[in-house]
């Protein structure tokens, strides 16, 4: 939670001009005060904006010079009827409110990753992989010394966990297969530890993983890159706006082409290990009144509706979550723009 205050400043006429000239001078320097932790007994919307108020009235800190709220996206601070900022707005309409650009955009790609269940099956084979190694001290030293670098963590609450998984997965593809296999076939390891390797073996080894692999190793790095931004202390709210704004107009401009070199990258790595591509085909469902039934979806047109469909949620998630950053950007962001002053 962050409330922004602003400091009354009083002129007096006769040296009016004085003040005003030092004031365009010095340098103006933001900084963040720590208050203090609350005790909560209930975390409502009622109890948490009054505890917040009273809060600011005990440290004798006028309410009406808040300039601006900044909160997760929990309903219960974010709420429009009766969320918190909707309640300490109903006290001053000039608290601005917005939201927390890195957790808008933490949801967004988690939204758009939760809608198809092979998206679904993706990510958690990712993790699968590294609950297998981190589980033993042997194998997890035995990945080390075979790929030099260790895999990562997911994260539900911090998408850059996953860019980093999925980009260590993308590098060292090749020889992860090539350590699954000595797994599952070594007879020096256990029979779970060779039937856990194969499990996840053959989930790697699909002409879906392959694909997703590098679907989202590229979208994760766009979106890691403009997160990375956003938690630079120097950063204000017109130059996140901007970069968000990239962020949506890149995967908008460059959706075609992700997707098509994709599947390309899954096909020539199947061609590669001999994977068979086509494993069933996917029956469209009909209509009422419809007879006759359709040939269904190739696995290819499959995987390139699934991806599609997750670039076009990623696009209406963004719009959805940064409207308010976009209006607070529309009346106040040419005060951050020298071009335009």
């Amino acid at each position: 939670m962050v409330l922004c205050l602003t400091q009354r400043l009083m002129l007096h006429t006769e040296s009016k001009c004085q003040k005003l000239l030092d004031m365009l001078i010095k340098t103006v320097e933001v900084k963040e005060a720590f208050i203090g932790y609350i005790e909560m007994h209930s975390k409502n919307a009622e109890a948490t904006a009054k505890a917040i108020i009273d809060s600011l009235q005990s440290d004798s800190i006028p309410l009406e010079d808040c300039r601006s709220q900044c909160y997760d996206n929990a309903a219960t601070m974010s709420g429009r009827l009766s969320g918190v900022h909707q309640r300490i707005s109903d006290l001053n309409n000039k608290a601005l409110f917005l939201n927390c650009d890195n957790h808008s955009l933490n949801l967004a790609g988690l939204h758009c990753a939760n809608r198809a269940p092979i998206v679904i099956t993706f990510f958690g084979t990712v993790q699968s992989i590294y609950v297998f190694f981190s589980r033993s001290t042997s194998r997890w030293e035995l990945l080390k010394k075979t790929l030099h670098f260790t895999f990562k963590s997911q994260s539900k609450t911090r998408w850059s966990s996953r860019a980093d998984a999925v980009k260590a997965f993308h590098i060292g593809l090749h020889d992860l297969v090539s350590l699954l296999e000595r797994l599952s076939e070594d007879d020096t390891f256990t029979a779970e530890t060779r039937h856990e390797a194969h499990q996840l073996l053959q989930a790697v080894m699909s002409f879906e993983f392959l694909v997703l692999l590098k679907f989202w190793n590229e979208i994760l790095q766009r979106i890691d890159r403009v997160q990375k931004r956003l938690q630079d202390p120097k950063m204000n709210f017109h130059e996140a706006y901007l970069d968000i704004s990239a962020l949506e107009d890149e995967i908008k401009n460059s959706r075609e082409t992700i997707c098509s070199e994709s599947i390309i990258a899954g096909k020539e790595l199947c061609e590669e290990w001999g994977i068979q591509i086509e494993r069933r085909t996917r029956r469209i469902r009909r209509m009422p009144g419809e007879l006759a039934r359709d040939a269904g979806l190739t696995a290819e047109r499959e995987v390139m509706r699934v991806i599609k469909c997750a670039l076009d949620r990623l696009s209406t998630e963004m719009t959805g979550r940064f409207m308010r950053l976009r209006d607070l950007d529309s009346k106040f962001g040419f005060l951050l723009d020298i071009r335009k002053l």
